[in-house]
């Protein structure tokens, strides 16, 4: 809600919004997925006329969260089980009072997906315990998307926006081998594991290259508040 005596121009507003059908869009999510010494995993597809390599994640399953459909398709495509651990990320998303908090605790989502802890706000302040409505970003380590890039889905029928969100992941165990990717043969996916200079240089995708970026950065400013 606009603060009293806020100006809002209503026209160009109308103008910049835009309503997409649910048939003309698709959500998906991926993972940014790192282990130690700073190794990224990365998918090499060679499913279609040019082999490329990308980041492990897909399709959003009927009624599932996209934190859920992250790490889902990263085992599925990988082999390997992951969690999206909290880093400080900038974020305009708002901190969920505390009875929110407690219900995410017992969600099936806790085993992956720690519940974040307030933290004091980069700019201005806020009750731990409120929701922000501040316009400042908030930095509570958290598990919120490093990013989302949107492009018209090229395998799809007609007209199809694809919403990708990238998660920051860590394995879950490093000492374990991963599972057979339990995906079908004809996905022709391999899993590898480069450093961030490697992944950069091997990236098909600017888009990815950047979430990339921004989560090596993120690591690094957290490494250096320790």
């Amino acid at each position: 809600m606009s603060e009293a005596g806020q100006q809002l121009d209503f026209v160009a507003l109308d103008d910049e919004m835009t309503f997409i059908p649910n048939r003309h869009f698709v959500l998906s999510a991926s993972t940014v997925t790192f282990k130690e010494p700073g190794q990224v995993l990365l998918v090499r597809n060679t499913k279609y006329n040019e082999a490329f390599y990308t980041l492990p994640g897909g399709r959003k399953d009927i009624g599932e969260a996209l934190e859920e459909t992250a790490v889902r398709e990263t085992h599925e495509e990988t082999g390997y089980h992951v969690r999206l651990p909290p880093i400080s990320i900038p974020t305009r998303a708002t901190r969920p009072r505390v009875t929110e908090r407690r219900r995410r605790s017992n969600s099936s989502l806790h085993d992956c997906i720690p519940t974040p802890t307030a933290s004091p706000l980069a700019h201005g302040s806020l009750l731990a315990d409120s929701a922000s409505t501040t316009k400042d970003f908030i930095a509570d380590p958290g598990t919120e998307p490093v990013g989302v890039i949107t492009y018209n889905d090229p395998t799809a029928e007609g007209i199809s926006t694809k919403f990708r969100f990238f998660y920051y992941a860590t394995l879950k165990d490093a000492n374990l081998p991963p599972d057979p990717p339990s995906l079908d043969h004809e996905e022709r996916l391999e899993a590898e594991w480069v450093t961030v200079a490697d992944a950069l240089e091997m990236l098909r995708f600017e888009a990815e290259r950047q979430a990339v970026e921004t989560v090596a950065a993120l690591r690094m400013g957290a490494a250096l508040q320790e």
